[in-house]
C-alpha cells in the first residue's frame, strides 16, 4: 500500500531567547500590565512551589507552572517594536532555514521536490504567497513545481499535511513534497501592553519532507482530520493593523472541547485506542489547555510532549513540526512509535493526525546530479582569492570555467567573434582594487556578453557605494559608474534573454576595504547596519547560486530598471 512518511524534519530558531525574567522586568517597570502579584500570593499553590524554588517570584510561578512557558524565541530583542521588525528576520527567513534543515535531514535535493506547501499568518509581505518566494530560494529559474500558500495559523500544518497526502496520491510522478509552517508572532505584539501574549507567543518555523513509500504495514501518516469551529471566530486573531487580539478564556473553553473531538476521530480512523499511543504531540497554549485535554483523552502525563511550548512558546502552526524535529534530534522518534497530534486555534480551525514512525530504514532515492553539469561560465578577473574559490565551487558542480589570462580587450574581441561562449558570466568587480579605467573597460566585456545570449550575468559591487569609503573615493566612484551603466543597459540584456544581477556585498575578508584600518571598516559596517564580516567562502557560494537561483538566503533584492540589485550583509534602510 502507499504510505506517506516524514523522510526529513527540521526547524529554525529565532535569534533572541526571551526569558520569563525579561517579561517580569517589563511588568515591574510598567511596560506591561495585567498581572496581579496579590492574586498569586493569596493562593496556596505558590507557597508550595516557592518551598522547592525559593528564588522564584509570583510571576515565575504563573508563567512556568500555570501557563507552561519557560522560554520563547523572538526575531528581535525584547520588547518587539515596528522599527526593530524592519531589520529582523522574517517568517520567510525562518521558513527557508527550516526547509534547508529538513532537506538536509532527508538527503533529498530541492530539485526532487514536486510541490511546496506553506502556511503562515505572519508573511513577510502580502503578495505573492510566501510559498512561491520560499521555493525561489531552493530551485533554479526553470523549475515549475507548484507552490501553495495557506493563510492559516494553529492548524495550518495539519491542513497542509492532508493536502500534501492528497497531492502525492494524485501525482504518481511526484515522490517528495515539502510542508512548512513559519511564524513571527512577535510582529503582532509591538502595540500590546497586556502581559499574557508576551508570555505565550514565540517565533519559529519547522518543515517536513513528506515522501511516498510502499509498505505492507500502515506506517507514516495513518489518518488526518480537519474541522472548523465558528465559535472561535473573532475570539483570537490579528486585525488589519497587525495587532493581536485574544479572549483567553474563550480560547480555552473552545480548545478544550475541540482538540479531544478531533483527536478521537483521528484515533477512530486509525483503528487505535488511547492506550496504543506512545506520544501525544499537541498544539495550543501550554498547561492551562493541554493538561486538561490530555486528562480528558485519558493520556498519561509521561506521554504528553510539551517540549516545543517550553522552549519556543506558542509558535502557532509551527509548534507540532518543531516538536517532531526536537523529538527526532533527541532520538525519541523510535521505530514503530505511534504518535497522535491534535491542535485548535485561530479562525476556528482544528484537527488531528496519527503517525507511525517507520519500523525499518526507508531508502529515499537521491538525485546526485550536479547543478552546473555541462554549463560554461565566463569568470572575469580571475587573479584573486575570491575568484579561486568561485572556480573551485563551479568545477565541483560540473561546470567548465573560462579563466582567461588575456587582456580585457582581447576577451571582448573573442566574445564578439564568437570564439568564447558561456551560459553564465560572473564578475567580482569589487574584490581587487582597480583603477577607474580598468573597471570601465570591463563594461565593454559585459556589453558584448549580450551577443552570447547567456542566461544570467552577476556583477559584484560593494556596499561602500552607499556608505562611501574615505580611503578609496575614486574606486567607489568607479563602482557607482559601473552600477549605473549596467542598470541603464539592463533592458537590452533582458530583451535578449539575459538576467542581470548587481550584487552589492557588505565588507568581506580580503576585499579592498580591508586595506584600510579596522576602525574605518567598523564605522562603515555600523553605518550600513552590517553585523559581521562576510567570509570569502560564504560570498563565493552566494555569488555562484545567484547565477541560477532567483533568491539567496540573507540577502535583500530590489529592481533598478530591469536589473536586480541584491544586498548581502546589510538591508537598505527606509524611513520607518
Amino acid at each position: 500500500m502507499k504510505t506517506y512518511f516524514f523522510s526529513g524534519i527540521g526547524h529554525a530558531t529565532a535569534r533572541f531567547a526571551i526569558s520569563n525574567n525579561e517579561i517580569g522586568n517589563a511588568l515591574d517597570n510598567y511596560h506591561l500590565s495585567g498581572f496581579s502579584n496579590e492574586k498569586i500570593l493569596a493562593g496556596n499553590s505558590y507557597g508550595l512551589y516557592k518551598k522547592e524554588h525559593p528564588e522564584s517570584t509570583p510571576f515565575d510561578f504563573f508563567a512556568s507552572e500555570k501557563m507552561g512557558f519557560i522560554k520563547r524565541h523572538h526575531v528581535t530583542p525584547f520588547p518587539p517594536t515596528q522599527k526593530k521588525m524592519y531589520f529582523a528576520e522574517t517568517s520567510l527567513d525562518l521558513a527557508v532555514s527550516a526547509v534547508r534543515n529538513a532537506l538536509s535531514d532527508s538527503g533529498v535535493r530541492p530539485c526532487q521536490i514536486g510541490a511546496w506547501f506553506l502556511s503562515t499568518v505572519s508573511p513577510h509581505e502580502q503578495a505573492p504567497g510566501m510559498a512561491a518566494t520560499l521555493k525561489a530560494y531552493m530551485v533554479d529559474f526553470e523549475n515549475s513545481s507548484p507552490a501553495f500558500t495557506l493563510t492559516s495559523g494553529c492548524s495550518g500544518f495539519n491542513i497542509n499535511i492532508e493536502r500534501a497526502c492528497e497531492y502525492l496520491n494524485e501525482h504518481e510522478d511526484v515522490e517528495h513534497v515539502v510542508v512548512v509552517h513559519a511564524e513571527t508572532m512577535s510582529a503582532f505584539l509591538a502595540n500590546r501592553i497586556k502581559f499574557i501574549p508576551f508570555v505565550t507567543f514565540g517565533d519559529g518555523a519547522a518543515a517536513v519532507v513528506l515522501s511516498r513509500n510502499q509498505s505492507d504495514a500502515r506506517q507514516g501518516i495513518v489518518s488526518v482530520v480537519n474541522y472548523h469551529d465558528p465559535a472561535l471566530l473573532d475570539v483570537v486573531g490579528v486585525d488589519k493593523k497587525w495587532n493581536l487580539y485574544m479572549d483567553d478564556s474563550m480560547v480555552k473553553d473552545r480548545a478544550v472541547a475541540d482538540i479531544p473531538e478531533a483527536a478521537a476521530e483521528a484515533l477512530k480512523l486509525a483503528g487505535w485506542k488511547t492506550e496504543d499511543i506512545d506520544l501525544f504531540v499537541p498544539h495550543q497554549t501550554g498547561n492551562a489547555i493541554l493538561l486538561p485535554v490530555a486528562q480528558q483523552l485519558g493520556i498519561p502525563a509521561e506521554k504528553l510532549f510539551l517540549g516545543s511550548q517550553h522552549e519556543y512558546g506558542n509558535t502557532s502552526g509551527a509548534t507540532v513540526p518543531i516538536a517532531l524535529s526536537m523529538l527526532k534530534q533527541s532520538g525519541k522518534l523510535k521505530p514503530g512509535f505511534k504518535i497522535l497530534s491534535a491542535m485548535a486555534g485561530v479562525g476556528g480551525n482544528y484537527g488531528a493526525f496519527t503517525y507511525v514512525v517507520p519500523d525499518a530504514p526507508i531508502t529515499v532515492k537521491h538525485d546526485k546530479g550536479k547543478e552546473f553539469e555541462g554549463k560554461k561560465i565566463l569568470l572575469i578577473d580571475t587573479k584573486n582569492e575570491l575568484s579561486q574559490e568561485i572556480t573551485e565551487i563551479l568545477k565541483n558542480q560540473g561546470a567548465t570555467v573560462y579563466c582567461i589570462e588575456e587582456t580585457q580587450k582581447d576577451i571582448a574581441d573573442s566574445i564578439s567573434k564568437g570564439d568564447v561562449t558561456a551560459n553564465y558570466v560572473l564578475y567580482p568587480a569589487f574584490y581587487s582594487m582597480r583603477s577607474y579605467n580598468e573597471i570601465l573597460s570591463a563594461i565593454d566585456i559585459i556589453k558584448v556578453c549580450v551577443k552570447m545570449k547567456c542566461a544570467s550575468i552577476v556583477v559584484c559591487g560593494s556596499m561602500c557605494e552607499n556608505t562611501g569609503h574615505p580611503l578609496f573615493p575614486e574606486f567607489v566612484s568607479s563602482l557607482r559608474a559601473l552600477h549605473g551603466i549596467l542598470a541603464s543597459a539592463s533592458g537590452e540584456f533582458l530583451s535578449s534573454g539575459t538576467r542581470l544581477v548587481y550584487y552589492m556585498t557588505g565588507c568581506t575578508d580580503g576585499d579592498f576595504s580591508s586595506q584600510g584600518d579596522s576602525n574605518t571598516r567598523f564605522r562603515i559596517m555600523m553605518k550600513a547596519g552590517q553585523e559581521k564580516l562576510i567570509t570569502k567562502t560564504e560570498l563565493a557560494d552566494r555569488l555562484v547560486r545567484s547565477l541560477i537561483i532567483p533568491k539567496i538566503d540573507r540577502t535583500w533584492n530590489f529592481y533598478e530598471n530591469a536589473m536586480v540589485v541584491r544586498c548581502d550583509g546589510f538591508k537598505p534602510e527606509v524611513d520607518i
